[in-house]
């Protein structure tokens, strides 16, 4: 059996993977109405938000923002 040269081998390159990281902010509201159902607690509503975070690698949370049952209402006149 003959000898291959090795002078022409061509190593291929590794590639290089570009994607655009998002920053990201978790907005979790609580309002009156959802303080009755539990399903929609801001820990839950937290919880959630971090998992669809953590399995989306182009995310990056930069802040997290809790509006616990202030009511819109009571904010009416304020600049």
């Amino acid at each position: 059996m003959a000898r291959k040269s090795r002078k022409n081998i061509v190593v291929p390159e590794t590639p290089v993977y570009s994607f655009t990281l998002y920053e990201t902010a978790m907005y979790i509201r609580l309002s009156v109405e959802d303080n009755k159902n539990r399903g929609n607690s801001i820990e839950s509503q937290k919880s959630i938000l971090e998992n669809h975070i953590a399995v989306n690698p182009d995310l990056k949370l930069s802040g997290v923002y809790i509006d616990n049952g202030l009511s819109g209402q009571s904010l009416q006149g304020v600049t």
